[in-house]
């Protein structure tokens, strides 16, 4: 029990002093720049989009083309 009263002691006496306090913990860095590999991966994955993108917009012009040429050339029926 003798190591538990100078257990009890060091503490009081750290307490007076204020040396029993945390020490703060500094904040973890983050690399300021992202990994070459992962932009070029992300750029290439934007650029396979913005072609898929505009391939489906020429699709649709196409599309809304030959329906407006289907109706107009289409007879209207008059009763």
């Amino acid at each position: 029990m003798v190591w538990r009263r100078n257990l009890d002691q060091g503490r009081l006496q750290a307490r007076e002093s204020g040396k029993e306090e945390q020490p703060k913990m500094k904040p973890k860095r983050r690399s300021a720049e992202p990994l070459s590999t992962v932009v070029a991966d992300a750029e290439k994955i934007l650029r396979e989009e913005n072609d898929r993108l505009r391939a489906e917009v020429a699709y649709l012009k196409k599309l809304h083309a030959l329906i407006r040429s289907k109706m107009s050339a289409a007879p209207t029926k008059r009763a």
